[in-house]
């Protein structure tokens, strides 16, 4: 039995349609995944600059928290006669030791104009993971002192209750 001719045309024809389309899919495919590698880079960027003004934030507000927790502190230490204490001066020394530390992790920081624009992926990623560890160490500091603002708050209330029983 014979062939038609046409056959082994449309097989021909079909072929390089076929091997344009896996041509034009490869290219297409190059395109997309170099748009997504960007896109990646791109969305690591805004997030580095997002945490990088939290930062910034954080960072504006610490000094005065600590000066005012250590005013508080020392504050409600006198009116309960522990100022000269042994756990006042430990607080007092700690105090000094999170002081340098903010003013180390102050140090750390990035400007807050920083664009990134050149930065590769790899370094963005591990800027970003410096930048975390940065806010969680501040945070943690920040958090500290809230609380022991919170403290002296609660034993100002009870110094108060104390001195209207007494009158």
């Amino acid at each position: 039995m014979s062939e038609p001719a046409w056959l082994s045309y449309t097989g021909a024809i079909t072929g390089i349609i076929g091997a344009g389309t896996g041509i034009a899919g490869a290219i297409m495919g190059y395109i997309g995944y170099r748009r997504t590698k960007q896109l990646k880079a791109l969305d690591l960027r805004v997030e580095l600059r997002k945490l990088l003004a939290d930062l910034h934030t954080l960072f504006a507000e610490l000094p005065a928290l600590l000066e005012l927790a250590k005013r508080s502190r020392t504050r409600v230490a006198s009116a309960t006669g522990g100022y000269q204490s042994g756990a006042m001066s430990k607080w007092l020394s700690d105090w000094d030791i999170d002081q340098a530390l903010e003013r180390n992790l102050h140090t750390q920081l990035p400007d807050a104009d920083e664009t990134y624009s050149s930065t590769s992926q790899p370094e963005l990623e591990t800027t970003l993971i410096q930048l975390y560890s940065l806010q969680t160490t501040a945070a943690g500091l920040r958090d500290r002192y809230k609380a022991e603002l919170a403290a002296d708050d609660k034993q100002r209330d009870h110094l108060r209750e104390d001195m209207r029983r007494r009158t």
